[in-house]
């Protein structure tokens, strides 16, 4: 099965999670039917491999891309009688002009239902990061990336802080537990899916900056708060606005953007401060 992502590399997590396991999740009881008990072979997304083994698909093999390439190759022209393999390719869900809210939703409740005992272990076990009462608010920092992302094998190289960082993360997390006693300030390397999925499905607010962290928009429940960080540039784009826009529209989600002047700048407080405190009217007036 060819997974073909729109944009990007499937070795990082927003490629991957919306341009290969959403439709691999999307297309797998068609495929398993078809498959008639055959494996079903997919290539290697090389660090993303344990979501994929997470997600216990059975009959799913994981091919290193060589392999898999070769084996692609002899589904598409075969050489020998025998045993034929069936090539099958599903496109990617990873550009904003393609991002399907029914597929999405399809794909949210069918995970939730196949990870369910591992996503409420982390529900327990990440429920005294958010100390305090009312609206609990998730805020994602990154990590420096995986030395993965420095080597020959990375299809796109750089990741986590190198790509993009926000310099007064501590500040805004003060900031928002002035307004808000439950916050938790988390990062997302080296965390499972079931972790991630939890996280997200537990939070009223996310405050992220623009990347892939935000594809985890995905589990977040509908009515949740997205509070965006974007660069000068980026918010004059015409294609970096719509990523997480349109995904928080899709998944039932309200959206906000926040400036910073860089990648690695500053995000401007009084700007975020504003924002905190339109959500804290918000959520006294819902109260």
């Amino acid at each position: 099965m060819t997974l073909k992502n729109r944009n990007g590399s499937v070795q990082h997590y927003y490629h991957f999670m919306l341009g290969f396991v959403v439709p691999l999740v999307h297309a797998w009881p068609e495929l398993k039917a078809r498959a008639g008990g055959q494996p079903i072979y997919v290539r290697s997304c090389a660090v993303m491999d344990p979501v994929l083994a997470a997600l216990r698909l059975e009959g799913l093999q994981v091919l290193p891309k060589e392999d898999f390439v070769a084996k692609r190759s002899e589904a598409i022209n075969p050489t020998q009688d025998g045993l034929r393999l069936d090539h099958h390719e599903v496109l990617g869900y990873d550009r904003p002009a393609n991002y399907d809210a029914k597929v999405f939703t399809e794909v949210r409740s069918r995970l939730f239902d196949r990870l369910g005992a591992e996503i409420a272990a982390e529900w327990a076990a990440l429920a005294p990061l958010f100390k305090g009462t009312g609206p609990k608010v998730l805020m994602i920092d990154r990590l420096p990336a995986d030395p993965f992302y420095r080597s020959a094998q990375s299809e796109v190289k750089t990741a986590g802080s190198q790509r993009r960082s926000v310099a007064n993360m501590a500040e805004l997390a003060d900031l928002a537990r002035a307004r808000f006693p439950s916050v938790a300030v988390v990062t997302l390397e080296g965390r499972s899916l079931a972790s991630q999925m939890a996280l997200f499905s537990m939070a009223d607010i996310i405050v992220a900056q623009h990347g892939a962290s935000l594809a985890n928009l995905l589990w977040a429940r509908p009515g949740a708060q997205v509070v965006e960080f974007l660069t000068d540039e980026y918010i004059k784009s015409d294609v970096f606005p719509l990523f997480f826009a349109n995904l928080a529209t899709a998944m039932g989600l309200s959206h906000d953007v926040v400036a910073q002047a860089t990648d690695h700048s500053p995000v401007r407080a009084k700007d975020f401060e504003a924002t905190l405190d339109r959500l804290a009217l918000q959520y006294l007036a819902a109260c």
